[in-house]
């Protein structure tokens, strides 16, 4: 510490000493463009008067906000050569410096720093100025090539007759561009014929080595499969890369069919949650294999994997969709499954470090919460976990296309806080925190469901697909703060914040929908797949979330657009934020004595 302070001090004299060997020059405080006006800054903030000393900035998280990378990144303030970090309080460290902007890496296979826990980061200049500070929580990591910025991956499951590609393309300050899938930064080829490679794909960072890995299900190659990319590195996945390791199902069970990823057991790694919705006759499984440190997932089949769900009876399709989470806010994530064949939903907790217990619902077992939808709505087919009323716990939303002959419905329940969420059985007395119910006719409203904060007020929002109907939609639904999303039905003068609709009749636009943020503003932007478009060519669409939420608009107007290869059909899956973001209630002034 008194080498630094020796060395400020020299600067100081030393810029004195040329200033007084100079002509005197005046000096206008109002004037900007004068050489005197900017050493009189750089003096004051050197000798601790802050006034006008402006800090580094922080580019790719909000205060507040989510981050969905293992790195942080911002620009340098005026006249500064460095910058420095401290979290939660410990020492400055020195970052990376590349022209006028900095990088910093976060603690990697941490406990501390392990999937929903929440930190303080202080950042100021390596010599003087003002420092910044922001609490932020640590979501799941979406960023392949550690430039600070989430990435999406986006599947084509028909590419070359059913082989099936998958192509991930770089997020970074301005956002993704509108390009064709040729031009992604990564494209990954189907490794069997006919294996529908990029049925479902994910990021996550699975090693715990700060960089999203990719995670991409092949579901009809007779043994069904799911394949793990780790990341290179700052290059990303590297353009036909092999596999980091394979996991199988033995036989064809769609194993894959659904997957997300979520620190289940508190190690600091993120584990990998699978559905297999055909396993035994559609009775349907979750297999959750947990990664087993810096080399990810060391088994190979569902046979060894350290959790198994099974459904309750035959053509549940349990595993149709998956979620993880935290609901209960203990700090270790939760999995929320859907059964479309059943109109369920369950929710099973995570037990601690030994993460979640394997159970059979056609026995004994036993879910921390049942949430049963009307009879043949195929609630479960969709689901999403996030904070939708900003307590701190995550809520659940779940899409049920068949409700009332295909007109669909969605519904929402909040967590009840540390005991998580309430059973609930809507064909009875149940009822939903919200309702939201398409419009008149087979729009298949529900068919995908997303979670994330469109407006930036730290409550999520609602996005929910309807491909049946015209062009097909995009509905967006903003919270309306601690009482959450209000319910409306679109056939009756409801309405929703916002409606996007598709290019063409038969594109299917709105079959799957999701949340990313690939210019890190902090403000989710809304993106929806159209794999019909041009003939199954597709294409994927995103929309920037704004200040005032998403505006009602065409495909065409869209912020940017990708487009698939011929008959591909590209944005068959999307990544999405399929653990979203939370809120952090600024509740007590002691919270932010790390910053001053």
């Amino acid at each position: 510490m008194k080498q630094k302070c020796h060395f400020r001090y020299g600067i100081v004299l030393f810029i004195l000493f040329s200033l007084c060997c100079d002509r005197i020059r005046s000096f206008n405080p109002g004037d900007m463009s004068s050489s005197p006006y900017y050493e009189s800054v750089i003096l004051q903030c050197m000798i601790g008067q802050t006034t006008g000393c402006l800090p580094p900035s922080i580019r790719n998280v909000r205060n507040s906000g989510i981050l969905h990378s293992g790195f942080l990144t911002g620009d340098l303030a005026p006249f500064a050569s460095g910058a420095e970090v401290s979290l939660d309080g410990a020492p400055f460290q020195p970052a990376i410096v590349t022209g006028t902007t900095w990088k910093f890496g976060l603690p990697t296979g941490s406990q501390i720093w392990k999937q929903n826990s929440k930190h303080a980061i202080v950042v100021r200049s390596s010599l003087f100025g003002a420092s910044y500070g922001i609490y932020v929580r640590k979501g799941n990591n979406q960023d392949v090539n550690g430039d600070g910025f989430p990435d999406l991956i986006v599947g084509a499951n028909q590419y070359a007759g059913g082989d099936g590609k998958v192509y991930i393309f770089h997020g970074g300050s301005p956002g993704i561009s509108s390009q064709s899938a040729l031009s992604a930064n990564t494209s990954l080829a189907s490794l069997s014929t006919g294996s529908q490679f990029g049925w479902y794909s994910t990021l996550g960072d699975i090693n715990g080595d700060g960089y999203a890995d990719a995670i991409v299900s092949a579901p009809n190659t007779g043994t069904d499969a799911v394949y793990i990319f780790h990341s290179s590195g700052s290059s990303g996945i590297l353009n036909g890369a092999s596999p980091t390791s394979t996991l199988t199902a033995g036989s064809t069970v769609f194993f894959g069919g659904s997957i997300a990823t979520g620190d289940v057991n508190g190690d600091g790694f993120e584990d990998l949650v699978i559905g297999s919705y055909g396993y035994s006759t559609s009775q349907g499984r979750v297999d959750i294999f947990h990664s087993s440190g810096p080399n990810g997932i060391s088994t190979s089949s569902i046979a060894s994997a350290q959790t198994a769900l099974l459904g309750a009876a035959i053509n549940n399709r349990f595993g149709m969709s998956v979620a993880a989470g935290d609901v209960n806010g203990d700090g270790y994530s939760d999995v929320l499954v859907g059964a479309d064949g059943a109109s369920r939903s369950y929710v099973f907790h995570s037990s601690g470090s030994s993460g979640i217990s394997s159970q059979n619902l056609g026995a004994s077992g036993n879910p921390n919460t049942l949430l049963i939808g009307e009879s043949g709505s195929q609630s479960g087919i969709s689901v999403a976990l996030g904070d939708i009323n900003g307590d701190g716990f995550e809520d659940v939303l779940i899409g049920g296309r068949s409700y009332s002959a295909n007109q669909g419905r969605a519904y929402t329940f909040h967590s009840s806080g540390n005991s998580g969420i309430a059973n609930q059985d809507l064909s009875t007395s149940g009822i939903a925190n919200a309702y939201l119910t398409g419009q008149a006719g087979a729009g298949f409203f529900g068919i995908s469901v997303s979670l994330g904060d469109v407006n930036g007020d730290g409550f999520h929002d609602a996005l929910v697909g309807a491909y049946g109907l015209a062009q097909g939609n995009g509905f967006v639904f903003l919270s309306s703060g601690n009482s959450g999303i209000v319910g409306q039905n679109l056939s009756a003068g409801g309405t929703a914040h916002a409606v996007l609709s598709g290019e063409s009749s038969g594109d299917q636009f709105g079959i799957f929908v999701a949340f990313a943020d690939g210019n890190g503003d902090g403000l989710s932007d809304t993106c929806i797949g159209a794999y019909g478009y041009s003939t199954n060519q597709g294409r994927a669409y995103l929309f920037a979330g704004t200040p005032a939420g998403v505006p009602t608009t065409s495909a065409v107007s869209a912020t940017s657009i990708l487009t698939g290869e011929v008959n591909s059909q590209f944005a068959y899956s999307i990544a999405s934020y399929v653990e979203t973001t939370y809120f952090l209630k600024k509740n007590s002034a002691k919270e932010f004595e790390l910053f001053y």
